[in-house]
């Protein structure tokens, strides 16, 4: 049985990953903000925003993040049930990369707490703050909240380090 929240004790080896929906004030229309998150660091991976997200833009992010940071051989990846996330397209794809796909059961967002929480922060944050004119706007928004997020921002489950202070002191970044 999955853990409500998991036990991890290495960086980059479970991910939470979920799309948050953001509205464009400019064009009167939501966006979509995929966010995949690290469980242990709270790193933020990387994130893919456009009007929609499709299984195909599923695996493009993981193929950069895999491209982009030294992973383990074997992670674990949990999501909700979304139809970008149970499409056997990215099913296959991490079977294919010995990636272990976790779904998250119906209705329980404590299972993916992190990047629910992630995701609040971005609402509060960002979102309730900003009036964005495009795509473009939320774009570059987004960018400097992630690197906000990933080296300023204090987390209290992280005996108040950022995370990259706390990948760093696992000489995970240089």
């Amino acid at each position: 049985m999955k853990d409500l929240v998991p036990k991890v004790e290495h960086p980059f080896k479970f991910l939470e990953f979920d799309i948050k929906y953001v509205y464009i004030q400019g064009t009167r229309t939501n966006a979509m903000v995929l966010t995949v998150l690290d469980v242990f660091s709270r790193w933020n991976l990387g994130q893919y925003i456009a009007n929609s997200v499709r299984k195909e833009d599923v695996i493009e992010l993981f193929d950069e993040i895999v491209d982009q940071y030294q992973m383990p051989e074997r992670f674990i990846v949990r999501n909700d049930n979304g139809s970008q996330f149970i499409a056997s397209e990215v099913q296959d794809y991490f079977v294919r990369n010995d990636i272990i796909q976790e779904f998250t059961k119906p209705s329980t967002p404590q299972q993916n707490a992190h990047i629910e929480s992630c995701h609040s922060i971005m609402e509060s944050a960002v979102c309730q703050r900003f009036e964005f004119e495009n795509l473009e706007d939320l774009r570059r928004t987004m960018n400097r909240f992630k690197d906000f997020y990933n080296f300023t921002r204090i987390h209290g489950g992280l005996e108040y380090k950022s995370p990259a202070r706390l990948l760093k002191k696992n000489m995970v970044l240089k």
